[in-house]
């Protein structure tokens, strides 16, 4: 029975608390080709990326009682079933900023298994190398010389630190 139970991991939307540790992986396989079908189409907007998170969310949120039924006693189970399937999509979007961030973390974290803040910080490194690209060509610097640059100033960052003068109290 302990096998069926991960590390718990409880979002709250006003005053209701659902424990979404546990998603089954036929749920998320898929919310995945729900996710890609809505994406793959282009000119989307924010809205619609959120409408459809909300969207996905609920699904995930909503288990089988079967898998419920794994985790907790009947009763629970029945208890927590009922409050699952009760939420809506009104209560995510009347939870504040932070839980509604949080619920969107989490449904694309289930979705690709990254988490949101690795996935700003490629993009800020990848913002941050484009900067570089511009003004190494708006002096005139070719991308192979910027190249050649910028990975001569990382060996150079990384070498081990060369001791210039011996200590002779320490030998």
């Amino acid at each position: 029975m302990n096998s069926f139970i991960e590390k718990e991991n409880i979002l709250t939307f006003g005053n209701k608390s659902i424990d979404v540790s546990n998603v089954s992986y036929h749920r998320i396989e898929k919310s995945i080709e729900t996710w890609n079908k809505a994406i793959s189409k282009e000119g989307f907007t924010e809205k619609e990326i959120n409408d459809m998170c909300e969207k996905v969310g609920l699904y995930l949120i909503r288990q089988d009682f079967s898998v419920l039924r794994l985790r907790l006693s009947f009763i629970e189970s029945v208890k927590n079933y009922v409050k699952r399937n009760l939420l809506t999509v009104n209560h995510i979007k009347k939870s504040n900023k932070a839980e509604y961030d949080t619920f969107q973390d989490w449904v694309y974290f289930s979705l690709t298994g990254n988490k949101k803040k690795d996935l700003e910080t490629d993009a800020s490194m990848m913002e941050t190398t484009r900067k570089i690209y511009r003004e190494m060509e708006a002096q005139g610097i070719t991308q192979e010389q910027c190249s050649t640059l910028l990975l001569t100033l990382l060996q150079d960052q990384v070498k081990e630190l060369k001791i210039l003068n011996k200590d002779h109290k320490v030998s």
